[in-house]
C-alpha cells in the first residue's frame, strides 16, 4: 500500500513531494480470510488509520455491519488502502503539470534530472500498485465449493473453504477498476515524462546550435552597420539626433527576434496560468490537511 506522511526537508532529497513536505511510504500489508468467517490483517504502520475508517462504518447500520462477512470486510480495507494511493497519485498529476509548464515554456538541460525523478518515481509507484491489483483479481474470481445461494447460510458456520460473497465480488469489481484506472493515469505519467525528455534533449541541443549561430550573426550584423552608421555619422555632423532614432530603429529591427525571445521567456516565467497556480493550490491545502492531527482519517 502506498501512504503519504508528514517528513522534513532534506537538501539531497531529490523526491519533488519533499518540498511540499511530503514522502511516500510503500508498506507490506498481509490480508487473510479464513474458512471459518475471519479476516486477519497485518499492518507495519497505518494500522491505525485503516482501523478508524473502519470503526466509522461499523458504529452505523451499513452494509458492512448487518452482513457479518469476512470477504466485506476485506474489500473495504482494499478500498480504504486505494484511496490513499488515490491521494499519491493527486500529488504526481500537480506536480507533472507544474514541469509541463517549464519544460514548455523554457525547455533547459537542468529540467532532466526533475524529470527523471518524476519518471522513476511513478514507474515504482506501477510496481507497487500490481500486487494490489493480482490480489483483488484473485479475490473476484475465487471459486468456493459452496454454491451462491448457499452462501449466506454458511457464513455463521465454519465452512471448509474461504467464502466470497457475490456482493463482495460487486464490489472488489469496483476496486479493480479504480486500480486498473490509476495505474493507466502513472502509465500517462511516465509517458509524460518521457515525452518532456525528448523535447529537453531535442529542442536544446537544436536550441543551442541556433543560438550559437544566431549570436555570430548578431554580432556581425551589428558591428556592420555600426561601421556603416559611424562613416554615415562623420559625413553628416550636424544632425546626431536624427541619426540617432535611426541607429536605434535599424538595431530594433535586426535583432527584433533576439528582443521578443526574452520578453517571451521573462513572460511566461512570471505569469504562469491561474488555473494551474489553483490546482496547485488546492493540493497544497488537501497535504496541508493531511498533515494535521486531526485530519479525518479518509484523508490521512
Amino acid at each position: 500500500m502506498l501512504r503519504l506522511v508528514r517528513a522534513s526537508i532534506n537538501p539531497t532529497e531529490k523526491s519533488w513531494l519533499a518540498s511540499r513536505k511530503a514522502s511516500i511510504v510503500p508498506e507490506q500489508v498481509s490480508l487473510i480470510i479464513t474458512s471459518d468467517n475471519t479476516i486477519i490483517t497485518l499492518f507495519k504502520n497505518s494500522a491505525a488509520d485503516v482501523d478508524d475508517s473502519i470503526l466509522k462504518m461499523l458504529n452505523s447500520s451499513t452494509i458492512l455491519r448487518q452482513s457479518c462477512d469476512a470477504s466485506m470486510l476485506g474489500q473495504t480495507i482494499i478500498n480504504i488502502i486505494i484511496d490513499m494511493a488515490i491521494l499519491v497519485q493527486s500529488a504526481y498529476w500537480d506536480i507533472i503539470g507544474s514541469i509541463e509548464m517549464d519544460v514548455l515554456g523554457q525547455p533547459s538541460f537542468e529540467q532532466t534530472e526533475d524529470i527523471y525523478s518524476i519518471w522513476s518515481e511513478t514507474a515504482k509507484l506501477r510496481n507497487i500498485m500490481k500486487p494490489i491489483a493480482n490480489t483483488i483479481h484473485a479475490m473476484c474470481y475465487h471459486r468456493s465449493v459452496v454454491a451462491r445461494e448457499k452462501m449466506t447460510g454458511c457464513l455463521r458456520h465454519p465452512a471448509k473453504d474461504v467464502i466470497i460473497t457475490p456482493l463482495a465480488s460487486i464490489h472488489l469489481a469496483g476496486a479493480r477498476g479504480r486500480c486498473l484506472v490509476i495505474d493507466d493515469n502513472l502509465s500517462y505519467m511516465t509517458e509524460a515524462a518521457e515525452g518532456m525528455m525528448d523535447l529537453v534533449f531535442h529542442h536544446a541541443i537544436a536550441g543551442y546550435r541556433v543560438e550559437e549561430l544566431t549570436r555570430f550573426t548578431g554580432v556581425g550584423v551589428l558591428f556592420l552597420v555600426t561601421t556603416f552608421l559611424t562613416k554615415y555619422i562623420n559625413h553628416r555632423p550636424g544632425h546626431l539626433r536624427a541619426d540617432g532614432v535611426a541607429i536605434v530603429g535599424t538595431v530594433l529591427i535586426l535583432q527584433g527576434y533576439i528582443i521578443y525571445g526574452l520578453l517571451t521567456s521573462v513572460f511566461r516565467a512570471r505569469y504562469i496560468p491561474s488555473a494551474m497556480k489553483q490546482k496547485m493550490d488546492q493540493t497544497t491545502m488537501l497535504l496541508k490537511q493531511f498533515n494535521r492531527k486531526d485530519a479525518p482519517a479518509t484523508l490521512r
